[in-house]
């Protein structure tokens, strides 16, 4: 009857069900709970330890599962959350940086979802198939040294008879027959009821599956059952080695389940040390490097003729100065670290008073003193956790001050746009060898990559040359200077990273004063001898994952990262090569990409500028839109075909030379994780990727098409090419899209190029033909014998299709592109509700600036004048995205909230940016006439400003 007064004596008294050493635990407040956690943990580091709970609402309760397993010292290697309540668009918002996510959705009910996280450190996971309609389910199988594990997590809507459950269970347990097995979850069938869960036991125990948990899992008022289950089927060798416990750890009304695999990962080598998916944490004094350079005076590598050889001594003493500057520090593995920063120790120590509290109150049902209490301790902790996630963003960001840089770091934090990208632990290889070994897996990589525009030359039938016109005027390459070379420095991007030599952009940036002098002498060198550098064609290559299977490897994008010196480099020629190019008219019209004052815009505008006079014209007429799509177009450019074209525009001696060089002999080498480096592997194709000259060189590639006389209108971005068909009859549209289509095979055979299979078109108008396809034949074909071989192609007609970014359905309604648009800013929706209470409104509305207006603009002019039906849930999305910034109601008028953002509607930035392109946004002051003149018919245009509601 006095437990509740031991709280405040000094001398706590020992209650029944509970021991006083537990009591003490929790009577000097939070600092004398620091040892006291209640959790039988996972007892060896070779020990896996799976946790398990029903989180009600993970918007609602995940802050408060992350703090209490910090608090209780819970690390383990998978979380299994049941009843999620989350939607895909948020999904974001929930991932953790070490561990691999894998989810099962419910959108149609208001209760289920499944989350599954493994940590990704340790263990190579992989999600397996499943099919229930009557529950939520993710299924992992986890390999740790070679040893498979099978975790099938599972919540079972109560909505649906059971009797269906046990169905589609007994289905999907038929098809896993792996012998470590682990089947747990929110069943919602009580094992504490026999007449309830006779036939589910039955069922499980015909699958040689045993129950871990006999204990209750909920205990709510009036009740106590066991409906979050733990089941296992192991092999002979790990029989009785897997253990569960029941933790009442008051997150929510169900309890938490912990499971251990005893000596899971033993003879596993990746549980213990570095952890491979980090590089270590390198710091580089800057202050001591300037030192060095400023007294470096570089008198032998000035005296060096040999380009090579003077480039390599200037990289090698770079790289020694770097050495002698630079401290290291290795980063252990994830396990142990923690998992958000903001979970202080203060809080971790309330926490373990609420659980002592709930537990005593637990134990004695009739103290409502004590019983009341532990609740309003509950309550208070549960809110402390929220301002202790508010209290830490929000310090980050007032120390970020108006550095944006910072500020951004730490709104991605808050938003989980930030997550590390998992690294690459297998991949089947051609042969069908499933590679575990990095060293195998970077060396299969780099094969792979090399190989695959070397294998599409293959196909692509060469049959002869198109005539190139000769110009009459020569480039002549000017030497660079100093000051060039600091300007250039100067405009380099602060965030790239590093290529071979290890020299990123900052690096040059901080030390370009004292660098400039020899580097300006080394470029001449370079230009004057016609020599690129070898040094700076070896490209390091990091293969990011794309979507699919991760073991695949045509499911990885290779992402070149060069040389910081070799852009400098280019950078110079590049300025020289496109102003000769402008001055000597070298430039298609119709070519919109990589071009100073034109873009994505400009070229969807002519289309559908085109389309639009078309369809508008009196008895309207038949239109159709070719959409050319290239596979590898930038990794099958032919040197020699290019070099020819170089030559005939100008561009000869020294300077043909110095091009030449800069192509051949380039090599990569892939890299994975911080040291794991490939054999080098010769790119004998293409132009270079990441490079600053390589988009230029292909613009050289594409003149001779793009200048060629075709039937349709043209137009391109770099290798996005459509052409634009309007006649009066759909036959006549037929035949001249044929015609088209042979010249356009004709010259890409020519030319070592691959028309690709997403070739497609669209008819507008009236009398659109019934025919789905025509069939592109390559000039190798013999129509009229045989079938076809691969190198032709069947280009299909569709209804909608995706141009740079930019949804066009046959109708030309825009509703497609809308709606992804709504689903997009529904998205950022959810993250400024994460962002708003620790964000202050200047940040926050540039969030908004950021992912949702830079949205609503992009090609505006085009779309937004749609349909208001279908604008319509895009203004209400716009509005909403408000309301969530400024903890309004739902029904609050937005007309206010408008105003006090300074921020436009989604019609009035339609109209601004429709005025833009009318009057122009550069437009000189001529309009603005302070004095009486003859042209009175002229007019002011206000400039707009950035600043506007």
């Amino acid at each position: 009857w006095n437990i509740y007064k031991g709280f405040s004596s000094s001398s706590p008294v020992a209650t029944p069900g509970s021991s006083s050493t537990a009591g003490a635990s929790c009577m000097g407040g939070p600092s004398s709970c620091a040892s006291a956690t209640g959790i039988v943990g996972v007892s060896s580091e070779e020990d896996l330890l799976l946790f398990m709970q029903n989180i009600r609402s993970a918007s609602k309760n995940f802050n408060k599962l992350l703090a209490t397993m910090e608090a209780n010292n819970i690390y383990p290697d998978i979380i299994c959350l049941t009843e999620v309540w989350i939607k895909r668009d948020s999904l974001l918002l929930y991932e953790l940086d070490d561990y691999d996510l894998y989810d099962c959705l419910n959108n149609n009910y208001r209760a289920g979802g499944v989350m599954v996280y493994v940590r990704k450190d340790d263990v190579e996971s992989e999600q397996l198939e499943v099919t229930f309609s009557s529950a939520d389910s993710v299924c992992v199988r986890v390999s740790i040294g070679g040893r498979p594990f099978v975790f099938l997590c599972i919540y079972r809507l109560h909505i649906f008879p059971v009797s269906l459950f046990l169905s589609e269970l007994s289905t999907n347990l038929d098809h896993l027959k792996m012998s470590n097995l682990f089947l747990l979850g929110d069943i919602n069938i009580n094992r504490l009821s026999a007449r309830d869960s006779a036939d589910y036991e039955d069922l499980l125990a015909v699958h040689g599956l045993h129950p871990l948990v006999d204990e209750p899992t909920r205990i709510a008022r009036g009740s106590s059952t066991c409906i979050d289950h733990v089941y296992c089927r192991s092999s002979a060798h790990w029989s009785g080695k897997s253990s569960a416990n029941v933790h009442h750890l008051g997150i929510t009304d169900h309890s938490a389940v912990t499971v251990s695999v005893a000596g899971a990962f033993s003879g596993f080598a990746g549980r213990h040390g570095m952890d491979d998916a980090c590089p270590p944490s390198l710091r580089l004094d800057y202050a001591k490097l300037n030192e060095c350079l400023r007294y470096e005076p570089w008198s032998d590598v000035m005296a060096m003729h040999d380009v090579n050889d003077a480039f390599q001594s200037f990289i090698d003493r770079m790289a020694g100065f770097m050495s002698s500057c630079t401290t290291r520090k290795d980063r252990v593995n994830g396990r142990g670290r923690k998992v958000k920063p903001w979970i202080t120790s203060e809080l971790c120590g309330k926490l373990r008073k609420k659980n002592d509290l709930l537990r005593l109150a637990r134990d004695s049902p009739l103290n409502h003193r004590l019983v009341d209490y532990s609740k309003r301790y509950a309550e208070s902790v549960d809110v402390s956790v929220e301002a202790a996630r508010i209290s830490y963003y929000s310090g980050k960001l007032d120390e970020a001050g108006d550095d944006y840089g910072k500020c951004w770091k730490v709104i991605n934090e808050v938003t989980g746009r930030a997550r590390k990208k998992p690294g690459v632990k297998s991949v089947i290889s051609k042969d069908g060898t499933v590679l575990t070994d990095q060293a195998m897996i970077c060396n299969e990589m780099n094969d792979y990559f090399v190989s695959v525009a070397r294998d599409l030359t293959v196909r692509a039938p060469v049959v002869r040359r198109f005539p190139t016109s000769m110009s009459s005027r020569t480039f002549y390459m000017r030497p660079t200077s100093p000051l060039e070379v600091l300007n250039v420095i100067r405009d380099l991007k602060c965030k790239c990273a590093p290529g071979m030599d290890g020299i990123d952009n900052a690096l040059l940036k901080r030390t370009s004063y004292n660098i400039t002098d020899i580097l300006a002498h080394l470029i001449n060198l370079s230009l004057e001898s016609g020599i690129f550098p070898q040094i700076l064609k070896s490209v390091l290559v990091v293969p990011v994952f794309k979507k699919g299977d991760k073991r695949l490897l045509n499911n990885y994008r290779p992402i070149s990262l060069v040389s910081s010196i070799s852009k400098v480099i280019e950078k110079i020629v590049y300025t020289r090569m496109y102003g000769y190019m402008t001055g000597a008219g070298l430039h298609s019209s119709v070519q919109f990409g990589f071009r100073s004052g034109s873009g994505c815009e400009d070229a969807m505008r002519r289309i559908i500028g085109q389309l639009n006079t078309s369809l508008n014209r009196p008895g309207g007429v038949c239109a159709a839109v070719l959409f050319v799509d290239l596979t590898k177009a930038f990794d099958l450019v032919r040197h020699d075909v290019l070099l020819e074209k170089l030559d005939a525009m100008g561009f000869r001696g020294v300077t043909l030379s110095w091009l030449r060089s800069y192509l051949c002999d380039r090599e990569q080498r892939v890299r994975l994780g911080a040291e794991c480096l490939s054999a080098p592997g010769k790119c004998e194709l293409g132009v270079p990727q990441g490079s600053v000259l390589g988009p230029l060189l292909f613009l050289v590639y594409l003149y001779g098409l793009l200048c060629s006389f075709f039937r349709g209108t043209m137009t391109a971005y770099a290798d996005d090419m459509a052409l634009f068909y309007c006649e009066e009859t759909r036959s006549g549209v037929s035949e001249a899209m044929r015609s088209d289509l042979r010249y356009l095979r004709e010259w890409l055979d020519a030319h070592g190029m691959i028309m690709s299979s997403k070739t497609v078109f669209m008819e507008f108008g009236r009398d659109i033909q019934h025919h789905n396809y025509i069939m592109s034949h390559s000039m190798t074909c013999c129509q009229e014998f045989g079938p076809c071989p691969e190198t032709c192609v069947a280009i299909c007609k569709v209804q909608h299709y995706k141009y740079l970014g930019l949804t066009i359905d046959a109708s030309l309604t825009w509703e497609l592109h809308i709606d992804a648009l709504v689903s997009s800013v529904r998205q950022v929706v959810r993250q400024l509700y994460a962002l708003r209470r620790c964000c202050p409104a200047s940040l926050l509305r540039a969030f908004y600036f950021a992912l949702v207006e830079s949205r609503l603009r992009y090609a505006i002019s085009i779309w937004g004048n749609a349909c208001q039906t279908h604008l319509r849930p895009l203004q209400v999305a716009q509005k909403s995205a408000l309301r969530v910034m400024s903890y309004a109601v739902r029904r609050e008028p937005s007309a206010p909230l408008f105003e006090r953002w300074k921020i436009l509607r989604l019609q009035s930035l339609y109209v601004l940016r429709v005025a833009e392109m009318g009057f122009g946004r550069s437009i000189p002051g001529r309009f603005s006439v302070q004095r009486t003149i003859r042209g009175r018919e002229r007019y002011v245009v206000p400039r707009p400003l950035s600043e506007r509601f």
